[in-house]
């Protein structure tokens, strides 16, 4: 379900973050969060169900956080970023979770 389609409430502060993976200069987590960004980058880090913690797990190092800005709404944000990367229509409503890209890829 895309964010724009969900029922949500006022919308609460919080930022948009990226974390690097060491094992790769071109691997990429973004992502938004109303907790602190290294509250969250810790979770990734711990949670080795999920995708990013896999990373964790397998490549035996942790994510670390590059940058983040914050926002008065983390999710329109996040919804504004990926329309920005021409990334954000995958096709069958796929989402990102770990992506390897170029900072310097620019839409066409």
């Amino acid at each position: 379900m895309k964010i724009e389609d969900q029922e949500r409430g006022p919308a609460r502060p919080g930022y948009l973050y990226v974390l690097t993976h060491p094992s790769d200069p071109n691997l990429y987590k973004i992502g938004v969060t109303v907790l602190r960004p290294e509250e969250r980058m810790a979770q990734h880090n711990s949670q080795l169900e999920k995708a990013a913690g896999r990373m964790v797990e397998q490549a035996g190092q942790k994510w670390e956080l590059k940058t983040f800005i914050k926002v008065p709404d983390p999710y329109w944000a996040e919804t504004v970023f990926w329309g920005a990367t021409g990334l954000a229509d995958l096709p069958g409503g796929i989402t990102i979770e770990v992506r390897q890209m170029s900072l310097d890829r620019r839409k066409q």
